[in-house]
């Protein structure tokens, strides 16, 4: 695996965390490559990945890297993993068939097509029913901002009807952190705390691919 991050601090962070963690999931980290901010194709650091034996680039930074990769990329017979922050529909246009890009996605991202096994697939459902009357129009990461604002919404409501202290901003803090429940959203699961605001359990996450008929799950 080949890190292609920025050449700033945020991108060294990255690194070292994927360096330090790797191995703990039986991955073998080559030294990242790396891109600047302004730099309008990572061609080189795609070929360097390659050259250097990895299998997969983990690609982290802006969202506008996302088009200048798939660009670069364009013919490309590799394997390319992103988070779910950096999709949109303009890098999505982008597409071209040897490459196989895949991201760990909130389960919003899969629709209708969710496992009917998902813990999320009643609130996803529920969801899209909502909003069924927008759904052809909104992008990918309108999609995924909508979904993050129902969940909020949600979130908040609970912690409004939880709360002890009325409804403060400290008291609604503490409200959500001390549920004693989990959320099932359609970003995810969530079991907020003191020590992890956001609560999301990994393993809610979907591993999707993204092929010319959209996303599908990645199976083992």
């Amino acid at each position: 695996m080949v890190p292609l991050v920025p050449d700033n601090p945020g991108g060294e962070g990255i690194s070292l965390w994927l360096q330090g963690y790797g191995p703990e999931y039986h991955l073998r980290v080559l030294l990242p490559q790396k891109f600047g901010l302004q730099d309008t194709d990572v061609v080189a650091q795609l070929q360097g990945s390659v050259e250097e034996g990895g299998r997969v680039v983990v690609a982290w930074g802006p969202r506008s890297l996302g088009p200048v990769l798939l660009h670069s990329a364009k013919g490309m017979a590799i394997h390319i993993a992103v988070p779910v922050q950096l999709l949109s529909t303009d890098m999505l246009k982008g597409y071209s068939s040897p490459l196989k890009l895949w991201t760990a996605a909130p389960p919003v991202l899969l629709g209708h097509s969710l496992a009917p096994s998902h813990p999320c697939v009643f609130m996803v459902t529920e969801f899209l029913d909502s909003i069924k009357g927008e759904l052809d129009r909104l992008s990918v990461e309108g999609l995924l901002s909508a979904g993050e604002a129902w969940d909020a919404v949600h979130l908040i409501a609970i912690g409004l009807r939880s709360s002890l202290h009325g409804p403060s901003r400290r008291g609604l803090r503490s409200a959500i952190e001390d549920l004693n429940q989990r959320y099932y959203g359609v970003m995810g699961v969530f079991r907020p705390d003191k020590r992890d605001h956001s609560g999301l359990r990994p393993g809610s996450l979907v591993v999707v691919e993204w092929t010319r008929d959209g996303w599908r799950t990645v199976t083992r």
